[in-house]
């Protein structure tokens, strides 16, 4: 079984709070073997323990959860959701100290848990602490108390005492209470002086008491407590009527209440309610059994209250003067329609209509200085140092001085003093920029904390939102280098982009969250979306096509192509050039090469050109192999030839490059139909060649240490034979079977010259 490692850990809090806050926390994991290999679509078990006080503390809860890995090894887990085997994660007591997370991973099913870490909890957890904190005022004279009332009792929660009501229910005792200033009055009765309430006893100003108001179509709680648009319940389909009809109450569209008799509830005749009437100048009272039931009004006298200074009176208008019956008036004679103007009392803030006749301009003035002008469907400003705000708290805080900047939107350089040729538009864009200068921040949040940063272009929501001092960067995006504090020369365009770079420096990175996790790396340079998305600190990377490099956490790596190495992790100094160029198996290759669609190294220091479905890789001249005699040392004569060549088995053989394809390519069924064809017939081809195996084996039985054998430097690596160089091999083999073929030459000869010899003896012989 192989060990597991974490590649890296991502906790997010990201539920929004109602009514009560979610006691969840999401957690999201790359799982990888012990040789960094991706655990691809595999079923494990992930068991969490929390731990108090320190990472090997006491353990306060534990739950499991069974996953499967995506195909970039990642798992999404929520804390909190899981089975749980100890404790209750709701019952976790956040305030009190400090608490750790510990993983465990089961890949086999077999209820072992193999530990990878601990993880101490930092802000995350404690914001659940907040729906358990305690009050934190000691004082028990302001806590809110609940008013209620059952039959005839009135109670105040919290022990605040209980009234009896019975002797205040018969219909004569009806009172109305008044509030005058700190008095509270009852019509009728007595008065009470209310005290003075304390400004606020528990130094706590979360939880005053609030106000609910009305306004309009709009319920608003006082101290920023919301607002609800009622407009929905206000249509006319919700309105309805309520009549009586002799003792019934009825509301339409709904239910009716029969009343009880009410002609004496209380067995007195001489309170019952009546009906009071007028008419003409008599008052009549209904039911009255005494006398009088009527009262006739006396004559309205002309002044009821004998003073004439407070009647109404009419206010005409003729000519150019304004006049008020039994009053004085006034002559407007003295305003002219070339003069017309608004103005405060001393004339020096005032809007003004023409300086001349014809002139069709209106001028601003405040404090007898302009600023402002109207000019031909224009709008000229004037006396603020060559300045533009628009928007509430825009430019606050500019000193004026000849700065050319523009700030428009809600609060936009709020607080530049000295800072210069700047452009803001957006709310709160470049809103904490003192004295940064040259930089152009568009949108809302854009360059938000940039203090003294300069020549920046943020383009986009919260683009550069944290950036601090940092210098010549162009951010064009929503969160497009939203965490980016210092350093600068980074270029990134598109949404996400370089999201979570803090001070990587001449960075490149253009498409849809590309380098988003890049925080320190430089010099990286990506085109496409999510190219090179999970680097963290790699450095001088080239990434060029959708997802090329996308989990590749090294460093000077040329990817190109989509898909390019999107499961290398940790390689460094590779070259992948091709859609689908990757890696084999373990990921911490360097030095190595890829060249061509779905073309695939298996290890470091490897150059591979072409796929399984390749024929034919040629060009005009042979291959050029490095021979100088000025680089090679321990040169040694002890080349195995003619006993080498003639273990060799040469044999004819059909290649299944299906079975390659499986092994050593990435498999993607939508794109490889169109090299199926070609597969096929490469695979019908009867090829010359070797075993690589055989090969091997030939060289060890006779102690020779040939380098035309390609052994696999890994468990994901494959033979190869190096044809070329056999020539060696062979070339001592000519050579020691021509020396074989020398010396029997000689021999031969020598024997020629024997048996001319006996020859001509025996010719001899013959003529005697």
């Amino acid at each position: 079984m192989r060990k597991l490692v974490l590649s890296f850990v991502i906790i997010l809090f990201t539920h929004s709070v109602k009514a009560q806050a979610p006691e969840l926390i999401n957690y999201q994991a790359v799982i990888r073997d012990t040789s960094g290999s991706v655990l691809q679509k595999k079923s494990i078990a992930l068991e969490l323990t929390i731990r108090q006080g320190s990472a090997g503390g006491t353990e306060v809860y534990v739950e499991q959860h069974a996953v499967v890995t995506s195909k970039h090894g990642l798992v999404n887990v929520r804390i909190g959701g899981g089975v749980p085997k100890l404790g209750s994660f709701s019952s976790i007591k956040w305030g009190s100290g400090q608490y750790f997370m510990e993983l465990g991973v089961d890949q086999t099913a077999s209820g072992n848990f193999r530990i990878l870490g601990s993880t101490k909890f930092v802000s995350v957890p404690y914001a659940l602490y907040a729906a358990n904190v305690n009050y934190n005022d000691t004082s028990s004279v302001n806590e809110l108390q609940q008013l209620t009332v059952l039959n005839d009792t009135l109670s105040l929660s919290g022990n605040g005492g209980v009234v009896n009501l019975q002797k205040y229910l018969d219909n004569t005792d009806a009172q109305q209470i008044m509030l005058s200033g700190d008095t509270l009055l009852i019509s009728g009765g007595n008065q009470v002086i209310l005290p003075t309430p304390p400004t606020n006893l528990d130094n706590d100003s979360t939880n005053e008491i609030q106000l609910l108001l009305t306004n309009n179509d709009t319920l608003l709680l006082s101290r920023n407590g919301g607002v609800i648009s009622l407009r929905k319940y206000l249509d006319n389909t919700d309105s309805q009527l309520l009549s009586i009809l002799g003792d019934t109450l009825t509301i339409s569209n709904g239910n009716r209440i029969v009343l009880p008799d009410h002609r004496s509830i209380d067995n007195d005749t001489t309170n019952e309610i009546q009906t009071l009437t007028i008419s003409n100048d008599t008052i009549f009272l209904s039911q009255n059994t005494g006398s009088p039931n009527s009262i006739v009004l006396p004559a309205v006298p002309a002044n009821l209250d004998n003073d004439s200074t407070n009647e109404f009176q009419t206010l005409t208008f003729g000519n150019d003067t304004l006049s008020l019956s039994n009053g004085n008036s006034v002559s407007l004679s003295s305003y002219t329609e070339d003069s017309t103007r608004i103005a405060d009392a001393d004339g020096n803030t005032r809007v003004d209509v023409e300086a001349s006749p014809n002139e069709d301009k209106i001028r601003f003035k405040m404090a007898g200085v302009q600023y402002l002008m109207l000019d031909s469907g224009r709008i000229e400003v004037f006396n603020t140092g060559s300045s533009v705000f628009l928007g509430e708290e825009a430019g606050l805080n500019d000193d004026r001085s000849f700065n050319d900047n523009v700030f428009i939107g809600n609060r936009a350089g709020k607080s530049n003093s000295g800072g210069i040729k700047n452009t803001a538009v957006g709310k709160e864009a470049l809103l904490k920029t003192t004295n940064g200068s040259s930089n152009t921040a568009i949108g809302s949040g854009s360059m938000h904390d940039n203090t003294v940063g300069f020549y920046n272009v943020a383009i986009g929501r919260n683009s550069l939102y944290s950036n601090k001092a940092a210098y010549s960067n162009v951010a064009i995006g929503y969160n497009a280098m939203f965490w980016h504090t210092t350093n600068g020369a980074n270029i990134a365009i598109g949404h996400g982009v370089l999201e979570n770079n803090t001070n990587g420096i001449r960075n490149t990175a253009i498409g849809y969250k590309s380098l988003e996790l890049n925080t320190t790396g430089g010099e990286n340079t990506t085109l496409g979306s999510d190219a090179l998305r999970y680097n963290l600190v790699g450095e001088r990377n080239v990434a060029i096509g959708h997802q090329a490099g996308i989990s590749n956490l090294g460093s000077s790596n040329v990817l190109v192509g989509h898909n390019a190495g999107h499961t290398d992790t940790l390689g460094s100094f590779n070259t992948l050039i091709g859609t689908r160029t990757n890696v084999s198996g373990n990921s911490t290759f360097t030095n190595s090469a890829a060249l061509g669609y779905s073309t695939v190294i298996s290890a470091s220091n490897q150059i591979r050109i072409g796929n399984s479905s390749v024929t034919s890789i040629g060009g005009q001249v042979g291959w050029t192999t490095i021979s100088d005699s000025r680089f090679k040392e321990n040169i040694q004569h002890n080349v195995v030839g003619l006993e080498f060549i003639m273990s060799l088995k040469p044999v004819t053989y059909h290649l299944n490059t299906r079975k390659i394809y499986n092994t050593m390519e990435v498999n993607d069924s939508a794109e490889d139909m169109e090299f199926e064809s070609a597969r096929s017939n490469k695979q019908k081809m009867i090829q010359s060649g070797f075993l690589a195996q055989e090969v091997e084996r030939a060289a060890q039985n006779v102690g020779y240490t040939f380098s035309g054998i390609d052994a696999p430097k890994n468990e994901n690596d494959i033979y190869g034979l190096r044809y070329a160089e056999f020539v060696v091999p062979l070339v001592k083999a000519t050579q020691e079977q021509q020396e074989i073929i020398s010396k029997q030459q000689e021999r031969i000869t020598r024997q020629d010259r024997i048996i001319e010899g006996l020859i001509k003896r025996i010719e001899a012989l013959e003529s005697n």
